[in-house]
């Protein structure tokens, strides 16, 4: 579940990529975390691991909506959040409604 509120990108050098994949509603760039690495004897590299830390802001590139998994890796930036004020969870029926009780 994606939060309603702005972070900014962690800036970790080599440990946070980007994932661009097509939706419905048009394109989702994903946010991912590299938390290790295994080495495959085999085929002779590495095989990264990685974990969705978030959802980027289609307006701002340096911004994103983070979900639970960007808080277990960054606790320290939950002092840090940014509230959106672009919609409001409250229906237009329960703004009103204190007003009508009050005017009565």
């Amino acid at each position: 579940m994606f939060k309603d509120f702005l972070v900014s990108t962690p800036d970790e050098k080599g440990k946070i990529t980007t994932q661009t994949r097509k939706t419905q509603a048009g394109k989702t760039v994903y946010v991912l975390y590299e938390i290790g690495r295994t080495y495959n004897a085999a085929k002779k590299y590495n095989v990264p691991h990685r974990v969705v830390i978030g959802k980027a802001d289609p307006n701002d590139p340096e911004k994103m909506y983070p979900n639970e998994k960007y808080f277990e890796h960054f606790p320290q930036t939950v002092d840090k959040v940014e509230p959106t004020e672009e919609n409001s969870l409250r229906s237009c029926a329960l703004e009103i409604g204190s007003f009508i009780v009050i005017d009565k």
